[in-house]
């Protein structure tokens, strides 16, 4: 039973993501009947396997939520902020009481109980907006209504989505006067039931008023269900044709009078053996036609799988040395597929592991509402690329920083209508939220339309909080660095949304601990651009494995432009650390030097060249071994503070080699010579 309270538990978040992301999107679009009803088939689902499992509290507080859109999309209730606010704030406390279901927290309980209130005081609007309309209407109810057929027959599954289709023949009788016949035709030998399955098909004569009426009633049903809604008269043909029950018994004596038997054949009930052959039929084409597009897995199980396909490229990588030794031409062939296969493994693992950005964008929606509410603040919010993916243990932990991106942005970035009048802008500030591609990385670039960063205010705070001296010549871009520091902060006051030192030296490390990067950009009185640089994935890389001495690193692939063999003597005869390669001069950085490595280089020599945004730089490293799959392996103490290592990977002999990061390098060797020893 655990197991399907968890799957319970996933569809629940699955749905109540779904309700705001809906909820979001109503406010900004003018037509929103379809957005109506999605909302209320969210509500209506979540509340049925609410009560499923047990969970009264939010099957309970569900239902009268869902009262209220029914109203709605009866047009017998006008969608209001109001309402999407409580429905918003609805939203959260569900989510609390998913994990609270006794309601044993005190502040869930009260809020439970304040919630239940503001619901129903909308109820009691609605209520009221109904019984003025019953009021006006006119006593003829049955003008108007006509004779329908409808014929459902669910799906074979029905029963084990939760549905008992009773209940929908149930609901339809309340609509007016109804006549239905059960097709049991379909039925098998009591030793081929299976309890589970449904096999009847009802065809159903009503007398009522609205189409749409008897179509809602089936909403709900199955997909793969079918229905058909058809309208036979103007007039009440049950009562004319006398549908009672002595149908039902020329129906089953095949003694059915003409009019009432042309109207049956005319919507194909079929005798018993005519429906058995067709269902038979039926039954092999839904064989071939019933196939699962998707499947939902547990995030552990795929962390599990990315695992052994980690120790999978490892073992690949020791059966190659082992293959390098032998003289047996089947074994290395042998291997070369395996190999093969193993990649193909590691990169069909790679796509199930990565996610769509936009799973964790409707959170900085809701906060960009939320929050610009309460500073008064007109803001619009705009996302590009949100299709773009991610390795699905990246995306959990970028939700924070971004975060607390948006509220600087909001707080400190975003003007007032006043001010940005006053300054010649349009009233409505913009966010806007973009990710794209970029080689191997992954950019999520925030850029806002406000007042931009003040750098002559943070060098100044920078100083009063004895981050840097008086005398300090700082270049723009060093200042904008110092928003980076822990402590740091310009806001004049502490609120609940910033102020506290506390925001962006924690971004820069949230971002760090992923192998990311953070720069910013600034112009004064036009906005701020934040540019996040991730790498694609956590676990496993295509490198270019190299050797300086008798030590080996690896390069990412994706950074790796050119590579050129130079002479020893050639390099000593550089000026300036600039070499003259394919007729261009290019800076180079000699890793040997670097790495403080004393011990004497070869002759012969090779220079790697390696791309970082605009910039190119050349790597000098002894040898190149070849092209290598990297298993990313954590860093021990000793170099966890040396940023120019991104990770390590063990080789197939058993010795280790070091990930370069190679974007760190270069910006450590742009801002300063870099002598670091390894």
């Amino acid at each position: 039973m655990d197991q399907f309270r968890r799957k319970f538990l996933e569809e629940a978040s699955d749905l109540l993501e779904q309700l705001e992301k809906v909820l979001l999107k109503i406010e900004k679009e003018d037509i929103v009947a379809s957005h109506v009803e999605e909302i209320f088939r969210v509500m209506h689902t979540l509340k049925g396997n609410s009560s499923m499992f047990g969970y009264e509290a939010v099957s309970e507080f569900t239902h009268y939520l869902e009262n209220i859109y029914d109203d709605i999309r009866k047009d017998e209730l006008e969608l209001s902020s109001q309402i999407i606010s409580v429905t918003l704030s609805s939203v959260d406390h569900l989510r609390s009481i998913l994990k609270d279901e006794k309601l044993e927290i005190t502040s869930n309980k009260v809020n439970h109980e304040n919630m239940m209130k503001a619901i129903k005081m909308l109820s009691s609007i609605s209520n009221d907006t109904k019984a003025l309309k019953e009021e006006l209407k006119d006593n003829t109810n049955s003008e108007g209504a006509s004779t329908w057929y409808v014929k459902f027959k669910p799906a074979k599954d029905i029963h084990r989505t939760g549905n008992n289709p009773l209940y929908f023949i149930d609901d339809l009788s309340q609509l007016g006067n109804v006549f239905t016949i059960a097709d049991l035709s379909d039925v098998p030998e009591l030793t081929e039931i299976d309890p589970q399955t449904c096999y009847i098909t009802w065809h159903n004569f009503i007398y009522t008023k609205n189409e749409d009426d008897i179509r809602d009633i089936f909403l709900f049903a199955d997909a793969q269900s079918e229905l058909v809604v058809e309208k036979i008269s103007d007039k009440d043909l049950l009562n004319s044709l006398k549908f009672s029950e002595d149908l039902k018994e020329t129906a089953i004596s095949n003694t059915i009078g003409l009019s009432i038997k042309n109207l049956l054949d005319k919507y194909s009930i079929p005798s018993q053996e005519e429906s058995t052959q067709e269902n038979e039929l039926a039954r092999n084409n839904h064989k071939t036609e019933n196939v699962i597009s998707s499947i939902r897995v547990s995030s552990n199980k795929v962390d599990e799988m990315m695992s052994l396909v980690s120790e999978l490229v490892t073992a690949q990588a020791r059966l190659n040395v082992l293959t390098q030794n032998t003289t047996d031409s089947k074994v290395s062939e042998i291997t070369e597929s395996i190999e093969k296969i193993t990649r193909r493994i590691r990169d069909n693992s790679f796509s199930i592991c990565l996610v769509p950005f936009e799973t964790i964008v409707v959170r900085f929606q809701r906060l960009i509402r939320d929050l610009s509410t309460q500073l008064n603040k007109n803001v619009k919010f705009i996302t590009e690329g949100t299709d773009t993916e991610l390795d699905k243990n990246i995306i959990e932990n970028l939700s924070d920083p971004i975060l607390h991106i948006l509220r600087n942005c909001l707080d400190h970035g975003i003007e007032s209508e006043n001010e940005r009048t006053a300054k010649g802008k349009q009233a409505q500030g913009t966010i806007l939220l973009k990710a794209f591609y970029t080689g191997s990385n992954v950019n999520i670039q925030i850029t806002d339309d406000g007042k931009g960063i003040d750098f002559t205010r943070v060098k100044k705070k920078a100083e009063e909080k004895n981050l840097i001296s008086k005398e300090a010549q700082l270049s723009e871009k060093e200042i904008l660095n110092l928003i980076f520091l822990p402590g740091f902060s310009t806001a004049e006051k502490v609120t609940e949304i910033s102020g506290r030192g506390v925001g962006m030296d924690v971004v820069k490390r949230q971002i760090s601990d992923l192998r990311g990067e953070v720069d910013l950009i600034s112009v004064p009185g036009k906005g701020t651009t934040l540019t996040i640089k991730l790498p694609l994935t956590l676990s496993i890389i295509d490198g270019l494995l190299v050797r300086i001495s008798d030590t080996h690193y690896i390069i990412p692939l994706g950074v790796i432009e050119k590579c050129h063999e130079v002479t020893q003597e050639f390099i000593e005869e550089a000026f300036d650390d600039l070499l003259a390669l394919d007729g261009e001069r290019q800076p180079f950085i000699n890793l040997r030097t670097e790495f403080c490595d004393t011990s004497t280089p070869p002759f012969l020599q090779q220079i790697i060249m390696v791309k970082s945004d605009d910039k190119k730089v050349g790597l000098i490293v002894d040898a190149i071994v070849g092209q290598y799959q990297a298993v990313l392996k954590p860093l021990g103490k000793l170099y966890k503070n040396i940023e120019i290592i991104s990770g390590a990977s063990i080789l197939g002999d058993g010795t280790v080699a070091l990930v370069l990061d190679t974007n760190k390098i270069i910006k450590e060797y742009s801002n300063s010579k870099m002598i670091i020893a390894i």
